[in-house]
């Protein structure tokens, strides 16, 4: 370890170097991410939430590497660029961005969006703690988990020796999930909690986040319902007193959320698109 580095190394700096570092860094790292490593390893906590903040990044680059451009994208892109050849010049620039938009989220929103389909209202009830749910994913988490296992039951008996037994049932298919971990937080004076599932294949990941049913109303919408909020696909129902808010990034059809179907024997909660 080089002295003149580890001397004037903060953590902070440490923090920033080693965040930055990829797995080939890792694998042979230099002498400043090598003396990074070292400061950290003095404050085990700041170490500690490196390493998940690494697994949770290993994670989503495992989850992007499988996604491949949607069925039927090349065809859809020569068609918009003969249609250009017979459009106004803005019109032509709108559907090449739309084109270009689609093959980068491979979700079919821009698709809806740009031939006229709104997408479907916010559930009665839903619309701020949807909202809160979207906030804290992306600007209050710190993608440090208080607890983690691959399993919902193991995450269930530890939410339960913290005080908040009950806080994720949401039932469904969420019990054949694997977990990644959970965390707590407080919106309207009641404690929400957050646990991340991957789909079916480990392809994408689910945030659910639940909150105690008096928090959004008596007159929340108790059935399964699909909307927008935001950058998210978001799904919310109401089980026992507790109300679930489920956001993914990604559409998959074969796994749409794990969300819970009916449990009264009905038709099964038609998939979007």
């Amino acid at each position: 370890m080089n002295p003149d580095l580890s001397s004037s190394m903060n953590l902070d700096e440490a923090r920033l170097i080693a965040g930055a570092a990829t797995a080939a860094d890792l694998n042979a790292p230099g002498p400043e991410l090598s003396v990074a490593l070292e400061v950290l390893r003095k404050h085990p906590d700041t170490l500690a939430a490196w390493v998940q903040e690494r697994r949770i990044d290993e994670c989503i680059a495992s989850a992007f590497s499988t996604i491949s451009p949607p069925p039927g994208l090349r065809a859809q892109i020569l068609a918009a660029h003969t249609a250009q050849q017979r459009t106004h010049p803005r019109r032509r620039f709108l559907l090449a961005w739309a084109a270009g938009l689609t093959v980068v989220s491979g979700l079919g929103i821009t698709t809806r969006w740009f031939f006229g389909r709104r997408s479907p209202p916010v559930p009665t009830g839903f619309g701020a703690f949807a909202a809160a749910a979207a906030h804290f994913l992306d600007r209050e988490w710190d993608h440090v988990f208080e607890h983690s296992s691959s399993n919902l039951h193991e995450l269930q008996r530890f939410l339960e020796t913290s005080g908040a037994s009950g806080a994720m049932e949401p039932g469904g298919r969420f019990d054949e999930l694997v977990t990644i971990g959970c965390r707590r937080f407080h919106w309207r004076g009641q404690v929400a909690v957050l646990v991340c599932f991957r789909t079916r294949g480990g392809t994408a990941m689910v945030h659910v986040v639940s909150v105690a049913r008096m928090a959004v109303g008596t007159d929340a919408a108790e059935s399964t319902s699909l909307f927008q909020e935001g950058r998210w696909h978001a799904a919310s129902w109401i089980r026992g007193e507790r109300a679930y808010v489920a956001l993914s990034d990604r559409m998959d059809r074969d796994s749409i959320f794990g969300v819970p179907q009916p449990e009264d024997g009905s038709a099964p909660m038609p998939r979007p698109g």
